[in-house]
Parts: structure tokens; sequence; C-alpha cells
């Protein structure tokens, strides 16, 4: 049967409200001319909330606002991983993902100094071609890691524009601006998201990288916090989701789950759709019009699931909330490219 991880993962990363905090003031002015030595590293790991975390600690206040930090998809992680009783399941999907090469990020950042610059800048691009491989063998997990050693060498491609801000008492905030994170979808390939109002902030970023940064000290990690906006979950997100993640998981965990087959008798009975393990759950959770199959509507409009997706942003030119927020900690190693 598939496992349950990447869908729960996957629910999860469409998606949040508000979590609290007084991580405000987080948005640099970016006005400071950025000058100095450039800087390469590697993410080594990606934290996301697991149920006993907070979904604040990785987030930022990315619209400035009284509510502290934002980070809608961490509490949809949060909240997802405990009714699913899988409290990792995002961090050890997404971290596999960056063992094994299949996403990584690189980060440039551009400074006259760590402890204090008038004008910082930080660039986030996806990489390629790792150098060494990431893999001694790639059907052995353990041996995966190999290009984040502090010495690899890689290809950047779909570099963001430069965020600019500056850096006070040793920590760095820049942006906003618009960047890619890359998240993993089970089998399938990264999925993009694609980020607005992003922002970045970090304490104790040296020469190194963020040799202090572990899932216990946040500021001591890259914080990257931004919003995808809702049209890009509706055309890009949730039907990735969909066809990567739901609809496999039903097709083999359920004898009668496949689109256009309904209940026999419509009773809403679930047995009847023939569905096992995590199957049942996601079945019974979003399948509302109990034909044994889900739609992307359905997934918006379900009362759990619905909720935790719902836009809690609201960007120039909308007239409400349009944007879900995210947030993500990232620990950095030297590299080269």
């Amino acid at each position: 049967m598939a496992s349950i991880r990447p869908i729960l993962f996957s629910l999860l990363l469409v998606p949040m409200v508000a979590c609290g905090g007084d991580d405000g003031g987080d948005s640099a002015d970016g006005d400071g001319m950025v000058t100095g030595e450039t800087y390469q590293y590697v993410a080594k790991s990606v934290f996301v909330p697991s149920a006993n975390q907070h979904p604040g600690q990785f987030g930022l206040n990315i619209d400035n606002d009284a509510d502290g930090v934002d980070n809608k998809l961490g509490t949809a992680i949060v909240t997802i991983g405990t009714t699913l009783q899988n409290p990792t399941l995002g961090s050890e999907a997404v971290n596999a993902a960056v063992a094994d090469g299949s996403i990584i990020f690189l980060a440039e950042v551009q400074t006259p100094a760590f402890d204090a610059a008038a004008g910082a800048g930080f660039v986030l691009s996806k990489g390629t071609n790792p150098m060494p491989a990431a893999c001694t063998d790639p059907l052995t997990p353990a041996t995966c890691g190999q290009h984040l050693m502090g010495t690899g060498m890689f290809t950047s491609t779909a570099a963001s524009a430069q965020l600019k801000g500056s850096i006070t008492g040793g920590t760095m905030t820049a942006g906003p601006g618009e960047l890619t994170l890359q998240i993993a979808l089970g089998d399938s390939d990264p999925l993009d998201l694609d980020l607005v109002l992003a922002q970045v902030k970090v304490s104790g970023l040296d020469e190194s990288g963020t040799a202090a940064c572990t899932i216990s000290t946040p500021d001591s990690c890259v914080r990257i916090g931004g919003a995808i906006t809702d049209a890009n979950m509706d055309t890009k997100v949730l039907p990735a989701i969909k066809a990567s993640l739901i609809d496999p998981l039903l097709e083999e965990g359920c004898e009668i789950g496949r689109a256009g087959m309904p209940i026999p008798g419509g009773s809403g009975n679930y047995d009847r759709c023939g569905c096992e393990g995590a199957a049942i759950m996601v079945i019974g959770l979003l399948d509302d019009v109990e034909d044994c199959a889900v739609t992307v509507q359905e997934i918006k409009d379900d009362t759990v699931v619905g909720n935790l997706i719902k836009p809690d942003i609201t960007l120039e030119g909308c007239t409400g909330p349009c944007a879900i927020s995210v947030g993500v900690m990232a620990s950095m190693t030297t590299a080269e490219f």
C-alpha cells in the first residue's frame, strides 16, 4: 500500500491560520546598497513542523501585522500529522529528498560583514548536477548526503531576484520579494512553490554557514517565509497533490476506488469502496459525493482540510485574504556553484 507519509505532507504543504508569536518587524526595508563579498551555501537540512513543535518558530511575520508569525502551512502539517498519528511526516519526506539530491536549495549571501551591514543581499536558487553524487548507492538511503559535506559543487538554476536587506547585531533580514521553494510529493518530481512577500531572517550566519542551526535553535537557522497565491494553489499545488498522491493511494488501497464508480446504494458506508489502511481515512474525509473518488474541489470544500488551506494573507489588489502563508527553516553549509 502507498505510504501515508507523503500524502499527508502534500495535503499539508498545500497550505494555514496565522500562528501566534511576536516576531514582528521581520520585513527589511532593502534600501541599503548591497556590497561586499558573495558567499555560497547549500541547505543540508530543511525543517518543517512536527506535532511536538509550534509552527510559529518556523515562520516570519510576512505581512508585518499585529497577529505575529504567519505559517498556516505549518499549522496544517501539525494538525494533519497529529490526526493521522504520523507526527514527523513532513520533515521526513522533505529531508529524504534533500539527502538524495531530489531537492537542492542553493543560497548566495552578499555582505561586507556578518555582524553589521547597511546593505546585504540573499538569493535562493535550485541546484542540479551535484559533485560528488548525492548517494554512493542510490538504493541505500544511508549512503546519501555526500554532496552536503561542505565541499559540494553544483549547477545553479532558476535563481530568485536578490532579496535586499541589512544585518544588525548579527541578524540578517532581507525582503520582501519573490522566490521559489520545492517540496517533495512522494515519488513524483519535486513541486515548486512560488512565494510572494518572501522574506529571510537568520542570526549567526558566517562564512561556514549555520553551524549552530538545529530544530531547537530556530534563530540560528535560515528562516524563509512567504505566501502562495490562491490561484497558484488552485491551478498548480492542489492538482499536483491529487494526481501524485491521493489518486494513486485510492487506486491501490480501494477495490472500487476508481473515478466514476459509485458506492453501491450510495449509503456513505465506505466499507463498500473496498478500501483499507490509509485509503479509508482519506476517502472518508474527502469524498463528499460518495463516489469512491476525490476531486480538487472536494479538497477545497472539505470542512477540515479546506479550512486548513484557506488564504490568510491579503496581497495588494485583493479585497481580502488571497494567499496562504508558508514558513520553513534550513541549515546551511558551504558550497560552490
